[in-house]
């Protein structure tokens, strides 16, 4: 009876083992669901005890370990992007992702809000390989502390003498969420302009992407910064 018994606990051991490493091994892909955050829980605490940033590529699931990193490909579109797991989630039955609003926005999931998606268990030298996250030159954020009001610089705060017509996305009072919003989007588009102004006596940072001729050819591209789950549109730049 105790060999029988032994033998039953080693099997029992043995198929727990062998269950587990199956498991590992479907568990580095999955297919399933993904949708973001929104906005309104920017700054509140993930359940590794991290602050969620909207700015940062970054993710909830329910199972991988914290700091796991995996890449996340929309079928949609097959854009992809890399994360860091932070948080637990999602909570919606049949999703098995929520990603960051920056992570949503580089494969093009603002739009639809939910999309199919491929997610894919990486290691750390597949993630210093693959990861493509955007970063302004390193003395970026000193350079843009000196900005001032009627000028327009480039994402490395020099003065710019830009002209015609460009497509505002975003208008700001707040310099840090400018660094952030910049540190996304400059490596989706190639040409990014910071104009300075003043309204109702409030310093405002207007983001601006592009330089285009007419407003016509501005709009050809604005109906794409818009399928990117952007809000803008067409303005001519400040004269100088």
């Amino acid at each position: 009876m105790k060999v029988n018994i032994k033998k039953t606990l080693a099997f029992s051991i043995l198929s727990i083992i062998i269950g587990h490493n199956i498991y590992s091994q479907h568990a580095k892909t999955q297919t399933g669901m993904a949708s973001y955050y929104a906005s309104k829980f920017h700054g509140k605490k993930t359940a590794c005890g991290e602050k969620y940033d909207m700015y940062a590529l970054t993710a909830a699931h329910n199972t991988l370990p914290f700091h796991t990193y995996v890449k996340v490909t929309n079928l949609k579109n097959n854009k992809t992007v890399i994360v860091r797991i932070n948080d637990r989630g999602p909570h919606a039955k049949g999703r098995i992702i929520d990603l960051s609003k920056a992570a949503a926005e580089k494969i093009g999931l603002i739009q639809d809000g939910v999309g199919k998606v491929r997610i894919e268990v990486i290691n750390a030298d597949e993630k210093k390989t693959n990861d493509k996250e955007p970063e302004p030159d390193k003395e970026t954020s000193n350079e843009l502390e000196n900005l001032k009001k009627g000028s327009t610089y480039d994402i490395n705060g020099n003065i710019v003498n830009v002209s015609g017509y460009g497509i505002q996305v975003l208008s700001l009072e707040n310099k840090e969420k400018l660094k952030q919003e910049l540190k996304t989007l400059h490596n989706k588009y190639k040409k990014i302009y910071i104009e300075v102004a003043e309204v109702k006596s409030k310093i405002v940072y207007r983001i601006i992407i592009g330089e285009y001729a007419s407003s016509d050819a501005a709009k050809k591209d604005l109906a794409k910064i818009k399928k990117e789950g952007h809000k803008g549109f067409v303005k001519k730049y400040i004269s100088k």
